[in-house]
């Protein structure tokens, strides 16, 4: 079947970060559908001369709306994407598929408002809408009240390659404890409860480290920090760290902490951690706690809610050697089942259904 794939995210050679949920997902589709038959249209990067990336992007979009014919056209994101696809909606009847990721459906700026405004109708008549988590159907609903519930697939954003996130050869050391953080230093992120978390362990004695991989628009708030707490021998900032290096850097970790107190659609970073044997604590918040079975495969802990946390990390410190691996050999059994051969292929089987 002709499939045309559509994304105002996707990496770049300068940003090899951005978006690449929706890499793994265009080069599975072209793996399961058939190079010559999958076409992508993506804005690629989030730096350089924007206008005219965009312009690029919804010009492609209208040609390809007009004069070509698809069986499928599968949209990531339902705003920034949206325009031309409503303009040509208008005319023609178009096969689509709306893959919601979380903050394209929750943002609250006034452009994501106006593009929800414009793609209502567009998004409320698509073939299927594809939600990462089963918490998030329900935040779907809220916006789109009336859409048939049947018709909203859920399928884990590509889901977690284990041949690339799997156990680095990492025995647990008795040298220090390692708790880490991999995501956007942004607002909502809990970057900040995470070295507070640090601080008061440490302050109690612990021998714990630190290690952040990530960047965002909070990094240098979040430098200052380090510094303020006077944690700077304690944690170690490495930055963005691309895709295929991340499995090393999950192999550093005791334990993973996703602090985020935003409404996550999935936490995709969780899963990733999980498949390389890294037990994690996070939030008890929407699609993060899918992830996690409390005591088993990791920790949940009340959101934003630091003391919670500490208490947790102490209970995984003080564990036994025997029981930590136990943690570890769960938490890898668990990502499991989001592998992305697996996700992959549920999600294309249905896609062949709606056509």
């Amino acid at each position: 079947m002709k499939i045309l794939v559509i994304s105002n995210m996707y990496p770049s050679v300068g940003d090899p970060v951005y978006g690449t949920f929706v890499k793994v997902f265009y080069d599975n589709i072209s793996r399961l559908n058939g190079q010559d038959d999958t076409k992508l249209i993506a804005v690629k990067g989030r730096y350089g001369k924007k206008v005219l990336k965009y312009l690029k992007f919804y010009f492609a979009i209208l040609w390809n709306l007009t004069f070509r014919r698809y069986d499928l056209i599968y949209v990531h994101t339902i705003t920034y994407p949206v325009p031309p696809i409503w303009l040509i909606s208008k005319f023609r009847k178009l096969p689509l598929v709306f893959n919601v990721h979380g903050s394209d459906l929750l943002g609250k700026g006034r452009i994501v408002r106006l593009f929800h405004r414009m793609g209502y109708k567009v998004i409320s008549s698509a073939k299927a809408i594809v939600s990462p988590s089963h918490y998030f159907v329900g935040r779907i609903m809220e916006y789109f009240p009336e859409y048939d519930t049947d018709k909203i697939i859920v399928s884990a954003s590509g889901g977690v390659d284990t041949s690339m996130f799997r156990p680095v050869e990492n025995p647990i050391s008795d040298e220090h404890f390692t708790l880490g953080y991999v995501s956007r230093i942004d607002k909502g992120k809990g970057w900040e409860i995470y070295l507070q978390a640090l601080k008061i362990l440490i302050d109690k004695g612990y021998d714990v480290r630190g290690v952040i991989a990530g960047r965002g628009a909070q990094t240098e708030q979040m430098k200052a920090m380090i510094v303020q707490l006077g944690l700077e021998g304690a944690v170690e900032y490495l930055g963005g760290v691309p895709r295929e290096m991340l499995a090393q850097v999950y192999s550093k970790f005791d334990l993973f902490c996703n602090t985020s107190y935003l409404d996550e659609s999935l936490g995709l970073v969780t899963i990733e951690a999980m498949a390389c044997g890294v037990p994690v604590v996070g939030s008890d918040n929407a699609g993060i706690a899918e992830c996690i079975t409390d005591n088993e495969n990791g920790f949940l802990f009340k959101v934003a809610n630091l003391d919670n946390l500490v208490e947790k990390v102490i209970r995984f410190i003080e564990y036994p050697a025997e029981v930590k691996n136990g943690f570890r050999r769960k938490a890898r059994e668990s990502a499991r089942r989001f592998e992305t051969d697996v996700v992959m292929l549920k999600l294309f089987e249905k896609l062949k259904q709606i056509v």
